[in-house]
């Protein structure tokens, strides 16, 4: 994790909701999407990425959100996220957030968490954190060796971003 340090029981407006998962196999898909170096204008339309859809969760599809306007956090006390309307379901938190570029999906934010009193959705700004994940991603480009827990037998980037216009998609 960057600089996170709850629980996990609730959020902190001062710290980045962003971790990786290093994987001791790299996953080889047929191609990537773009890392985000730089905000997304406000009112930039994104598409939210889970497994719950209507509350019941898939093991082996993904479901896509209705196009999303984001819109700058900051002024709400969340200087690392984007705000926009309610649309993550429970379960879904650490699902990627990606604007269809003309090029390609570019990876904006994770999907971090929600208030229903409020209705609406906050999600981890990447381009905030984009230098630590290269940096991790660099670190560790064909993954770690899977290495059991001691008690494992008990219970068993680029600068692509969207301009103005963009922002009316």
């Amino acid at each position: 994790m960057l600089d996170w340090k709850g629980n996990g029981d609730t959020l902190d407006a001062q710290a980045h909701d962003v971790a990786l998962l290093v994987l001791s196999t790299p996953i080889t898909l047929a191609s990537y999407p773009v890392l985000a170096t730089a905000p997304v204008p406000d009112g930039t339309s994104v598409i939210n990425v889970g497994r719950v859809q209507d509350g019941t969760l898939s093991t082996t599809a993904l479901y896509e959100s209705m196009p999303l306007r984001v819109q700058d956090a900051t002024p709400s006390g969340w200087p690392f996220d984007y705000l926009t309307m309610d649309a993550i379901q429970s379960g879904d938190s650490g699902g990627p957030d990606y604007w269809a570029s003309p090029t390609g999906p570019v990876l904006v934010a994770i999907n971090s968490g929600a208030t229903k009193n409020n209705n609406y959705e906050l999600l981890a700004r990447v381009d905030l954190a984009s230098t630590w994940i290269t940096t991790q991603i660099a670190a560790y480009p064909t993954g770690l060796p899977y290495a059991p827990p001691a008690d494992a037998g008990s219970d068993a980037a680029s600068d692509v971003t969207p301009d103005a216009s963009a922002a009316s998609d």
